[in-house]
């Protein structure tokens, strides 16, 4: 479902990883306004998606939304890395505005670092 947005290898790889531990099946992506260009997406452990929501999957990760946030995604990239702090979800916008912090929101997923 890349035309919605893409899950890179390292976020599908710590994905997994934190799916397993916590005996999750997916994660709850929820956009929320925040920030200069108006929009924050936020992550949870889901163990299956609620009435009313979309799955969309990326390279093996199921992925819970509503439909208006579903809406703010299309271009969307979900990566992770690690960094000398810990690990961290981050994701990118296109859209978001050149130079402004908010194009990458560092997102905590229930149980990282």
């Amino acid at each position: 479902m890349g035309d919605v947005l893409t899950v890179t290898d390292a976020a599908a790889v710590r994905a997994a990883a934190l799916l397993a531990k916590a005996g999750a099946a997916g994660l709850r992506v929820t956009v929320q306004s925040s920030g200069c260009d108006g929009f924050v997406a936020l992550l949870d452990l889901a163990s299956s998606p609620e009435p009313g929501e979309i799955e969309i999957a990326d390279n093996g990760l199921r992925l819970f939304t509503d439909v208006a946030s579903m809406l703010r995604l299309p271009g969307a990239t979900l990566d992770h890395r690690q960094t000398p702090h810990g690990a961290e979800f981050v994701w990118s916008h296109p859209s978001s505005e050149q130079g402004c912090s908010c194009a990458e929101e560092v997102v905590s997923a229930h149980g990282e670092a």
